[in-house]
């Protein structure tokens, strides 16, 4: 069993879980650690030239190429969120505030585990 001590006072993980959700806004976003993945995306839109700015901005441009067949971008970097989720989140809103109809099916990996989304969904975790 994990425990931490705040003061004289010793919680086991599970009490500490709890304690935490019960005071929100005193571990906000910078406290949680931000994790690197290696992501491996497809990108499809209408308006491809309005969304490259985007891509360029976050990734470095050798990152960003075109699909073989023509009808998407294929970006294979690095990326850093709090999860896999908040990460595939934070690039597919950045893209839909240029176009709405962008379409995006990533891969994130970090050590073992691989998450698979289409659009926002997470759609299969896989253990390697």
């Amino acid at each position: 069993m994990i425990q931490f001590r705040f003061h004289s006072h010793v919680f086991a993980e599970h009490e500490l879980d709890l304690l935490t959700s019960q005071r929100k806004g005193y571990w906000n976003e910078g406290d949680r650690l931000s994790k690197r993945f290696t992501i491996r995306a497809t990108i499809r839109s209408k308006d491809e030239d309005a969304i490259r700015p985007v891509l360029y901005d976050l990734f470095a441009a050798s990152d960003v190429k075109k699909d073989a067949n023509g009808r998407g971008l294929i970006i294979e970097a690095e990326i850093e969120g709090v999860s896999a989720k908040e990460a595939n989140r934070a690039l597919l809103s950045a893209l839909r505030k240029k176009e709405k109809s962008t379409t995006l099916r990533s891969e994130l990996t970090l050590g073992n585990n691989t998450y698979k989304f289409l659009d926002y969904a997470l759609k299969n975790k896989v253990k390697a």
